[in-house]
């Protein structure tokens, strides 16, 4: 599917600075139980921004990290 990844996310939630201060999008193919933080997550990382690009179809996990709150980062799923 070609699509920009900064629209989609934006749609989803407007009030969103998307990658105001980073993050980042990730395939999410499985799931490693052995692991107890964010690198149970199995998959790769791929490049998202404000420009359109081909995805295949799956499940992607996006990171916005935000200057407003540091602490707290937006996690979004995408799946078609």
């Amino acid at each position: 599917m070609l699509l920009n990844w900064c629209e989609e996310i934006t749609n989803i939630d407007p009030s969103i600075n998307f990658r105001a201060t980073g993050g980042w999008v990730k395939t999410v193919t499985g799931l490693d139980k052995s692991v107890l933080n964010g690198f149970s997550l199995i998959g790769e990382f791929v490049k998202a921004g404000d420009y359109k690009t081909e995805f295949s179809d799956g499940l992607y996990l996006d990171c916005n990290k935000e200057e407003r709150n540091p602490i707290q980062n937006r996690i979004s799923g995408y799946s078609d």
